[in-house]
């Protein structure tokens, strides 16, 4: 039930909240997986803000989010020191995790 509260109480606000809270869960979830090192994968948390953007904002802003979370995902394994053989294979984990 406490779920269901939840989602009632994100259906009342306004769109530029829902915006503001989706780009902070994407925000910290890019922090923690930067955090934990590009070993760990967190590419499923990074879907619940691109959820919640498609769900209540709409799915302009869900995908808006999506390739904001592919850029954030990369750029923070590149961060933690991650290296690849070849350019190309970031691209391609990419899109088969998306």
């Amino acid at each position: 039930m406490a779920i269901i509260h939840h989602l009632k109480t994100l259906e009342r606000q306004t769109l530029p909240l829902l915006i503001a809270i989706c780009l902070a869960l994407l925000a910290a979830i890019g922090v923690i997986d930067y955090l934990t090192g590009f070993e760990m994968f967190f590419s499923v948390f990074y879907l619940l803000g691109v959820g919640l953007a498609a769900w209540f904002v709409g799915r302009t802003f869900g995908f808006i989010m999506s390739v904001l979370s592919v850029l954030v995902w990369v750029g923070g394994d590149l961060a933690a020191g991650a290296h690849y053989s070849r350019p190309w294979i970031i691209g391609w984990n990419a899109l088969i995790r998306r």
